[in-house]
């Protein structure tokens, strides 16, 4: 059936799946008659089939499939049923035949699952419908918006995500709820965990396995908030727009490791670093650490200097206190953002998050590939090349930003050309190394361009080259897409 054959194409090809959807409680969903209340909601499965049609073989082209042309037609049992009760699977929700699941229209065979997959949720949402599984299907939306290079519509779907996620109280942990009369299980809609297991696959914010209104959820992996933050982070990483939580909201814990997790091992909550925990991005427990925690933390660097970047000139022409309404700093005191203590922070805690890597870690390009461990490698040298942009002089050989800037090209580089020396398909990594990739690339071309002007021929030859490398690599991302 190609609606299995999908779901096993998106566990096996997505980076962060099994850490978004808990594949074993999932199958066993899938296997029910879909009137069953275990059955995977529709708004989850379509936006899976969706997001693994730009993997599979047997969806040749996903913009317009000519299989949907050969008469053909794909039965996957899911639809969304004008004569059902509004987003709620029930007995008139099996199609009653092959036409139901037609109308692919022209937009190919992953963007018409996506739609569905959006109307599905526009519904169910409105009852309050296994309200996670709504969760889970927004997320995996934005992962096929960005793999399809959709910067809006990417935008738009990170703020469905975090429209759910807040209310569900996921971004916070027990002991740093909001001040309220109220207790702190009246504050969100999730629901106070049954055993260990789901004890942490609430502090990862995964899945409170019961919702206050009863809602039939699935058992999910550790870091659901995490990879939430990890998408908002690293897909506006290129844009200067505002994020929709910033770190001061966030109390959630760091997750554990994932084969705990799926061992059902009991990982100690004490000492359990979050956000504000000081030293956090310098120090790594190993009952935590893996490749997923690193990930999150090389992209909460990335988020520090955007705040950074963003912030800087409000917070230096401030003259009163937002609270208290006291007299503070004065605009133009003369200190320069390359001069201020938060940006010497960040250029060393970069350095130091690099040059500390726990030495299991330091290589994501073996005799295997990690994608996740790769990512983490990427982004310091990412928040590296954005903390100094703006400062940088390419014509001045003793500035020091512009060294800072070349250097962390040339290391992002250097991660090219291990990845590149192997026979991974670089279709299975995660699409945020696009990302990463293009501003090397666009570090690379400022300093080409001072050394064309200054007619430095064998500089100018090298920088094309390293170039070149970023323009050959890229398209391996999207091949499937072109």
């Amino acid at each position: 059936m190609v609606l299995y054959h999908l779901v096993e194409i998106f566990f096996n090809s997505v980076p962060l799946a099994s850490r978004l959807i808990h594949k074993p409680t999932f199958m066993v969903g899938l296997r029910q008659v879909p009137t069953s209340s275990e059955f995977p909601h529709v708004a989850l499965l379509h936006a899976i089939c969706g997001l693994a049609s730009l993997y599979s073989p047997i969806i040749t082209d996903t913009k317009k499939d000519p299989y949907w042309n050969s008469g053909s037609e794909f039965n996957s049992a899911i639809v969304i049923r004008p004569y059902a009760r509004e987003g709620v699977q029930g007995k008139h929700y099996f199609p009653k035949s092959l036409k139901d699941i037609m109308d692919i229209g022209e937009e190919g065979f992953g963007a018409a699952h996506i739609r569905w997959a959006a109307a599905s949720m526009r519904l169910a949402v409105r009852e309050g419908d296994r309200l996670l599984q709504l969760l889970q299907a927004a997320i995996v939306c934005t992962w096929y918006t960005y793999s399809m290079g959709m910067r809006i519509t990417v935008y738009s779907w990170i703020g469905s995500v975090m429209k759910l996620l807040v209310p569900l109280g996921f971004y916070a942990s027990e002991g740093f709820e909001p001040l309220s009369r109220l207790p702190s299980n009246m504050l969100f809609l999730s629901g106070n965990p049954r055993n260990h297991v789901e004890a942490e696959t609430v502090r990862q914010v995964s899945s409170p396995l019961q919702l206050q209104f009863n809602f039939n959820l699935m058992k999910l992996p550790p870091g659901m908030h995490s990879g939430t933050y990890v998408m908002e982070r690293i897909y506006n990483a290129g844009t200067a727009w505002p994020l929709t939580i910033t770190d001061e909201d966030i109390s959630q814990m760091m997750p554990c490791r994932y084969t705990d997790f799926v061992a059902g091992e009991r990982v100690p909550t004490h000492g359990r670093q979050r956000l504000f925990t000081e030293n956090m991005l310098l120090s790594h427990p190993p009952l935590t650490t893996d490749s997923w925690t690193l990930y999150i933390k090389a992209t909460v660097l990335t988020s520090r200097v955007r705040s950074f970047n963003g912030r800087y000139r409000i917070s230096t022409s401030s003259t009163r206190d937002p609270v208290s309404g006291a007299s503070l700093s004065k605009e133009g005191t003369g200190v320069s953002p390359t001069g201020s203590g938060e940006f010497r922070y960040l250029d060393q805690t970069i350095t130091a998050f690099v040059r500390d890597m726990p030495r299991a870690y330091r290589n994501p390009v073996g005799t295997t590939v990690d994608p996740l461990l790769y990512m983490a490698h990427l982004l310091p040298h990412v928040a590296m090349i954005q903390l100094h942009d703006p400062h940088a002089q390419p014509h001045s050989p003793n500035d020091y930003s512009a060294t800072q800037m070349l250097a962390a090209a040339r290391a992002i580089l250097e991660l090219i050309y291990k990845v590149c020396g192997t026979t991974f398909d670089l279709l299975y990594m995660d699409h945020g190394c696009s990302f990463c990739w293009f501003v090397a690339g666009a570090a690379v071309i400022r300093f080409l361009r001072v050394k064309m002007d200054a007619k430095d021929e064998e500089e100018v030859a090298r920088l094309e080259q390293e170039l070149g490398v970023v323009k050959h690599v890229t398209p391996f991302l999207h091949l499937r897409l072109t």
